[in-house]
């Protein structure tokens, strides 16, 4: 594993990606809440196991203090002000393998080999905890802190849930942002799953201009599929101007964030830039989840309405995207409608639904099967072509 300090940079393994995505509650012991560093100090003394290097009978594995707060200067004043008031530390796991090596002129043998991964830990006591690294070691240094701080404080993994990612998309298919530091730009890819059906169980968008725009993802929307993965260009404000900010591509599943270090504002960064844009990131990914978690489905924008729903339906008629099955459409428009405690009557959507066709089922699948641009279980493409479109368009 490469030093900390290698190169006078902060390094890491791995990629930027969050593994584990925690909240912390109960947090009932003084000496957990305060300065990071007095917090970092209780917790390597008395409540974690400190690294320690092992041999190959007994590897090591544990806790240190991460290095990162010793390079926030180089971050902009909102970004070094974020890491700054974390609990940071770094989780370490030894590991032996056997290899064949010379011992001394002409001989060799087998010899135990040590290996060592490296994972990151984030804690914004007393709310959230992020850990960034491969996911079984990441898993691992989850597992610990959970069992080692059970009597102190309650850590809990969270599940980002379909809703709350199909609640980003209509955010960003509304141009609004997601919150005072968060915005979408750009979405290009997308991925949505639900049962099978003439669209096949899962439908992937790669390298869109914008996935709002995709008819192969907005038709699984109108059919009740749910968003399992969005990826895109993120700008999170660094700093108190309007123009202290970086574009980011960032990758959402509901048990993951991947931030995209090649991609985006991070190419030419360095090591400190990237860990600590890509965590200020997936930290409030995480706060904005909490926060529209907590929402009153009956009283706010948490499910999506219908007639974002219809929406869709009107933006596939625009792309030369014919629906038929309009029972399926009018099940998922009722759906979203009574989840929100309301009757889809109490909506005018008789522009959108003008565009469903009454054809019979039977008919739906005979034109499905002739129809060379019907979405299928692994269609990957970033939009409907142009030429196809604006002519026959799709039947669906």
């Amino acid at each position: 594993m490469a030093s900390e300090e290698e190169d006078g940079q902060l390094q890491y393994d791995g990629h930027l990606l969050f593994n584990e995505l925690c909240r912390t509650s109960e947090v009932e012991n003084p000496n957990l809440t305060g300065v990071p560093r007095s917090i970092e100090g209780f917790l390597l003394d008395d409540v974690l196991d400190v690294f320690e290097q092992g041999n190959s009978r007994d590897p090591g594995d544990g806790f240190e203090r991460s290095l990162v707060r010793d390079y926030s200067t180089k971050l902009p004043e909102g970004t070094q002000e974020f890491i700054d008031s974390l609990v940071a530390l770094r989780y370490r796991d030894e590991s032996y393998n056997t290899e064949e090596a010379e011992v001394e002129v002409g001989k060799r043998q087998n010899v135990k080999i040590p290996e060592e991964t490296s994972v990151d830990v984030f804690w914004d006591s007393p709310n959230y905890l992020l850990v960034r690294g491969a996911e079984d070691e990441a898993e691992d240094a989850r597992e610990s802190i959970q069992s080692n701080f059970s009597g102190n404080a309650s850590v809990k993994t969270v599940r980002l849930s379909f809703d709350f990612l199909l609640w980003l998309f209509y955010k960003h298919a509304n141009n609004e942002p997601l919150s005072s530091k968060l915005e979408t730009d750009r979405l290009a890819n997308a991925e949505a799953k639900g049962s099978e059906d003439l669209l096949g169980k899962t439908s992937i968008v790669e390298d869109a201009p914008d996935v709002r725009d995709a008819p192969n993802f907005l038709l699984c929307l109108v059919h009740g599929k749910s968003v399992s993965m969005l990826e895109g260009d993120f700008v999170i404000q660094t700093g108190p101007e309007d123009d202290d900010e970086e574009s980011i591509r960032v990758e959402i599943q509901p048990e993951k964030i991947q931030i995209k270090a090649s991609k985006a504002g991070l190419r030419n960064s360095e090591k400190i830039e990237k860990m600590g844009f890509a965590t200020q990131v997936a930290h409030e990914i995480l706060r904005i989840y909490d926060e529209w978690d907590n929402k009153d489905p009956a009283d706010s924008d948490k499910i999506v309405p219908p007639d974002f729903i219809a929406e869709m339906l009107k933006r596939c008629h625009e792309q030369g995207v014919d629906i038929h099955n309009e029972s399926t459409v009018l099940r998922v428009l009722k759906q979203q409608a009574r989840r929100r405690d309301e009757d889809l009557e109490e909506y005018d959507l008789s522009d959108a639904l003008e565009f469903l066709s009454e054809d019979e089922e039977a008919d739906v699948e005979e034109d499905a099967e002739e129809d060379e641009t019907t979405v299928d279980d692994e269609d990957r493409s970033g939009a409907a072509d142009d030429d196809d479109d604006s002519d026959e368009g799709v039947s669906v």
